[in-house]
């Protein structure tokens, strides 16, 4: 909701010292002296996604609340505040999203596999069948932009809004998301399988493959580099699917278990979060039995 608030123009506009770097402060987010408590060394940190939270007294919240303590204002004389600090560039993109309501597949791509589609899938555990019919993926054929791709729709309360591929030949880039020009929404601002969330608490993992493999209550942020867009898009998950937790789950290796402690620190302003650990591989390596044992250790 207060994504596109620019931070540092309130605060140098206001002659409020702040830090974006250094000691207690975590990367991307900018810090402030807390105005709920005597902190004197900037440890109220504000993220990218407009929540704070302070290390000395604990309070947090949205950048609403932490607008209205700094200028002693109601709520409403808060709300005024920060739309004279929204992005320009903001407003114009929903604009052009809102104009933006058919989603039309580029050409090339089928909902029937090959045989070559179907190799590949069952290689790796999968039965396409299963993955047609649940989550309505699609195939490049062997032509095309997409030739020879396993496709999966984003889908955003039942319509496709984008899409992300799966190259399987090993001759292109591994995998890749949609063009925002070809989406309805970009995909760099949702998570993969929002819509199958039923439960009070979600896994998150990185790919997509990964979902399949757990099922239900699992999202994919469909890249080893998350953004801003998709944060905020979990902290409204939060609100309207009424989450009580979130899982991380990402892959086994040092730079993904460092993304998840990032991803960790940034969502569990608002949220209860909990960072589970693989022993090696990553998510879509787990057996059946296992991911049977996880799915009821988390009650997903």
């Amino acid at each position: 909701m207060y994504s596109s608030f620019d931070t540092i123009k309130y605060l140098e506009e206001n002659n409020i010292d702040f830090r974006d770097q250094g000691k207690n402060v975590t990367q991307g987010w900018i810090n402030i002296a807390c105005p709920f408590c005597l902190d004197s060394s900037y440890h109220c940190g504000i993220s990218p996604t407009k929540l704070f939270s302070c290390w000395i007294c604990g309070k947090k919240g949205n950048i609403k609340k932490l607008i209205k303590e700094i200028e002693n204002c109601s709520w409403y004389q808060a709300e005024i505040i920060i739309n004279k600090f929204i992005s320009e560039d903001s407003i114009q993109e929903k604009k052009e999203r809102k104009n933006t309501n058919k989603f039309i597949w580029p050409d090339g791509i089928s909902k029937e596999p090959m045989n070559i589609h179907k190799k590949y899938l069952k290689e790796r555990r999968f039965i396409p069948l299963e993955l047609t019919d649940w989550y309505q993926i699609r195939y490049g054929m062997n032509w095309g932009t997409y030739r020879y791709t396993v496709i999966a729709p984003i889908l955003l309360n039942g319509h496709t809004v984008s899409f992300y591929g799966r190259d399987i030949t090993g001759k292109r880039g591994k995998h890749w998301k949609a063009p925002v020009e070809k989406s309805i929404v970009s995909p760099n601002a949702l998570v993969y399988n929002s819509d199958h969330i039923i439960k009070d608490k979600i896994i998150i993992v990185e790919g997509v493959f990964d979902v399949w493999r757990i099922g239900n209550n699992c999202c994919a942020t469909m890249t080893d580099a998350y953004s801003i867009e998709q944060i905020n898009f979990i902290r409204k998950l939060g609100i309207n699917k009424n989450l009580k937790k979130v899982f991380i789950m990402f892959d086994s290796e040092v730079q993904a278990q460092k993304r998840a402690i990032n991803l960790c620190n940034q969502l569990s302003v608002f949220i209860d979060i909990e960072i589970l650990k693989l022993d090696s591989g990553d998510p879509a390596d787990l057996s059946k039995k296992e991911v049977k044992l996880l799915r009821k250790d988390v009650k997903i």
